[in-house]
């Protein structure tokens, strides 16, 4: 089979004389084309540009090692002071990003020129020469005699006012522990512990990195302090379906079949599947009230933790309207219940539970 991946780039100048490329990619970004995908992208950077606007309105597909990479590409445009830009981001793979934790490392557009007209605007306000401002000079007679302060030594101790009750006199404070390892700079390179696996990971410089152990995406700061915003080594099911009551036992048949190829306990099935029948419900209803849809439903899952993810055209949360008590119910069952707007439409309904047996010291 050949490969079905395809770019149409452009460059353009910014004001500051420096260039970006927006770049179309068409196809799929998955294992037979994801080198081609590095390489062009790599080459955009070799190239000199220091910003880089992906359009994935005609990306089919993109595989864990695709978004691993764009994670890599983006610090290394990052590192010379630019960034990866996405625009026309499909619905689905937002929702995949967000689940694996890495949409917060992109900035994501509606359009090509949403992006650079921000872009252009930063810019333009970075090299913005502000005007000196104007202060006010108090004008003295010259004629009058001006008697003059005296100047403070500048080893004289400024005297606190006494207190005035005996708690302030004994100086009694609430007690504060300050934690300095989250406000100490570490000094790089640093050699640290995976936030995941607990194995050693050099870190040369603040950044992105991947875990070689296990395969997890950290983010490290200035103090050494670590985040995580994916793992890669989980299983992933993606299904699409009518919303109707005939195609709600695929969904809970597919998660079923997830539970137990992670070895979950019996338990953590009944939950995740009282959780997931009360969502698509809620979704029916809606659908039942507003209009046909299809619906997607996400799982990302390891032998930690499952993440399901369910998008719907018809909001599950409507801001000014009342909650559904449902959603409370489902919070419960859940170490996290969330729920996201999405960019055109519609919302995600974000559910995440944790593998207590997996956190079990063995005996």
């Amino acid at each position: 089979m050949t490969k079905v991946l395809h770019f149409k780039s452009e460059k353009k100048t910014l004001p500051d004389n420096n260039f970006i490329v927006t770049c179309k990619i068409i196809g799929a970004i998955d294992g037979r084309t994801v080198y081609d995908f590095e390489q062009k992208i790599r080459g955009f950077f070799d190239q000199g540009a220091k910003h880089l606007v992906l359009n994935f309105a005609e990306v089919t597909y993109i595989n864990s090692t695709g978004m691993g990479l764009l994670v890599k590409l983006s610090d290394i445009f990052q590192s010379s002071d630019g960034n990866i830009r996405l625009v026309s981001v499909p619905e689905k793979v937002i929702a995949l990003f967000d689940m694996l934790g890495l949409l917060s490392l992109f900035k994501i557009y509606e359009s090509e020129q949403d992006a650079i007209v921000e872009l252009t605007q930063n810019i333009l306000n970075k090299n913005k020469v502000q005007p000196p401002k104007e202060k006010e000079v108090q004008i003295q007679n010259t004629n009058a005699h001006v008697r003059r302060k005296t100047p403070v030594p500048p080893d004289m101790p400024k005297f606190k006012k006494t207190p005035t009750s005996l708690e302030e006199q004994m100086g009694a404070k609430p007690l504060v522990i300050d934690d300095d390892s989250k406000t100490a700079a570490v000094q790089f390179p640093y050699v640290g512990d995976c936030a995941v696996c607990r194995r050693k990971i050099e870190f040369a410089t603040p950044g992105n990195y991947k875990c070689n152990s296990c395969s997890s995406y950290i983010s490290v700061d200035i103090n050494g302090q670590q985040k995580v915003h994916a793992r890669f080594n989980s299983d992933v099911i993606e299904l699409t379906f009518p919303c109707n009551i005939y195609h709600k036992n695929v969904a809970l048949f597919a998660i079923n079949g997830l539970v137990q190829q992670l070895g979950y306990s019996t338990y953590f099935w009944e939950d995740i599947k009282e959780v997931l029948d009360s969502a698509l419900t809620i979704a029916l209803e809606k659908n039942y009230l507003q209009g046909k849809e299809k619906l997607h439903l996400l799982a990302v899952a390891d032998r930690d933790e499952m993440v399901i993810g369910l998008k719907s055209m018809n909001p599950f949360l409507d801001p000014n309207g009342p909650k559904d008590p449902r959603l409370p119910a489902i919070a419960r069952k859940l170490d996290k219940l969330e729920v996201f707007p999405l960019p055109t439409r519609g919302q995600l309904l974000k559910m995440t539970k944790r593998n207590v047996s997996s956190m079990q010291p063995a005996m």
